[in-house]
């Protein structure tokens, strides 16, 4: 059975989350300088962006690989995406596809970009298995999520966001035609990472969410734990 996440994410108007960025442009401005930062000096031949929604990263992703893989469950969204953004297309390809199944061979790609997904996919244990998969040895995993600021959040949510109808679901929040919301701590993060065989290099940590007396935002530097790196692919 398909679950809760593909279905809103299928069913939602392709320009739903585009129009959300425009709002709230201070916001991904502050993000996309962290991740600048973070990614300064990365280039590969192969990346994949995991969730990609309409492409908001395909200019500053373009700048990074030689060929860039754009990857949603939401081919509206793909059709609306290509569509926008039609000056990369000689280098971007678009893939309608699952975090948790991704149709990719192992070591497929030297960088590997999942940002600020991880909150909304409801196996996060099978969709980081998925994405050392498809990592080269030497590739880097670039991951962005929203955490809680601390355990006070965490009550805070389970207080107060079932009185705005949102039930516990998949270990984390579901409301009616609202997306699936999954959020950890900082160390239960870094833990669910490390257990992945990760090694971790944590770029940035800072307050630029929608509500920031909640969340924080993290950004992670992962490569493969218990690899032989030699040479380059």
């Amino acid at each position: 059975m398909m679950n809760e996440s593909k279905q809103y994410y299928k069913k939602i108007s392709p320009t739903i989350w585009q129009n959300w960025v425009e709002s709230h442009s201070e916001i991904f401005s502050r993000h996309l300088e962290a991740l600048s930062r973070c990614m300064e000096g990365l280039k590969a031949k192969f990346a994949i962006d995991i969730g990609c929604g309409y492409g908001r990263l395909i200019p500053f992703l373009s700048d990074k690989a030689e060929e860039l893989v754009e990857v949603d469950v939401s081919t509206k969204s793909l059709k609306n995406t290509r569509e926008i953004t039609s000056k990369f297309r000689h280098k971007t390809f678009f893939v309608a596809g699952d975090a948790n199944s991704l149709s990719f061979l192992d070591g497929s790609f030297q960088l590997v970009v999942c940002y600020e997904v991880f909150i909304h996919i409801e196996n996060s244990g099978m969709a980081l298995s998925e994405m050392r998969r498809v990592m080269a040895d030497n590739g880097v995993l670039i991951l962005s999520t929203t955490i809680f600021r601390n355990r006070f959040s965490r009550l805070l949510c389970r207080i107060f966001l079932p009185l705005l109808g949102y039930k516990r679901y998949s270990g984390g929040y579901k409301g009616k035609n609202k997306p699936f919301m999954k959020w950890f701590t900082k160390n239960e993060f870094l833990n669910l990472l490390s257990s992945h065989k990760f090694s971790l290099r944590v770029k940035t940590f800072e307050s630029a969410t929608l509500h920031p007396a909640l969340f924080s935002s993290i950004i992670v530097e992962c490569r493969k734990s218990g690899v032989n790196r030699i040479g380059s692919d």
